[in-house]
């Protein structure tokens, strides 16, 4: 391997670009499609699975691969790790991957395999026309890795950390509020005050006394307690 060496769209007008298109649903390959003839850039190919997107890629090296993620039986993410790890000028295309839930373990996954962008779907036109000036003036240049025998792009390391520190501070400052409230005390609810008892309300009535009187027995309620 070289020592380090620019991606193959580097430097290159958008109307030179030859690019491949990786989508089991033929929809979207139209509407990529649409998108990059609106563009005018010189070549469009586009592919059902990434084997045969593979072998096309492999005789004809395109200046970018736009490939989806979930695929059967080989997914996008898969594909440009064999990109990485193959002799010539394969090793070096420029990735662009689309899905529709791009969470952040995707994403670190999508930058250790050494794809450049990653755009959600549905894509806007605009999205994927600023995603391709990008490309053309990435500057980061691929290096060689050892250890795994392929190609990585450069920063990949440092921008992982960087993602796996932000992803901590973020999980400290939602996990804070609950803490503080575990060590505030708890608060005891004071009994509700009690209520003066009115006359003639909640109060028990007496029955009628009998008293006698010059005329004969006469009943006096007496005063309700």
């Amino acid at each position: 391997m070289q020592r380090k060496v620019h991606h193959r769209a580097y430097g290159e007008a958008i109307e030179s670009l030859d690019v491949v298109v990786v989508d089991d649903a033929k929809p979207m390959q139209n509407i990529l499609r649409s998108i990059l003839h609106a563009c005018r850039v010189a070549r469009v190919r586009c592919f059902d699975n990434a084997e045969d997107a593979l072998q096309s890629m492999l005789v004809e090296p395109p200046h970018l691969v736009i490939t989806d993620w979930v695929m059967q039986p080989t997914d996008g993410l898969a594909l440009v790790a064999t990109m990485r790890r193959a002799q010539g000028a394969i090793a070096l295309v420029p990735a662009i991957l689309l899905t529709a839930h791009p969470t952040r373990a995707l994403i670190e996954r999508a930058i250790a395999a050494g794809v450049h962008y990653v755009v959600a779907k549905p894509i806007a036109p605009a999205t994927l026309v600023k995603r391709l000036e990008a490309i053309i003036t990435d500057g980061r240049v691929f290096e060689p890795d050892a250890a795994r025998g392929a190609w990585r792009l450069e920063g990949a390391a440092e921008l992982l950390a960087a993602q796996k520190r932000r992803a901590i501070e973020i999980a400290a400052e939602t996990d804070l509020p609950r803490r503080l409230g575990e060590a505030r005390p708890r608060r005891v609810p004071e009994p509700p005050p009690s209520q003066p008892k009115l006359p003639g309300f909640g109060a028990r009535r007496k029955s009628p006394v009998p008293v006698r009187g010059p005329d004969g027995p006469q009943f006096v309620r007496p005063a309700v307690s």
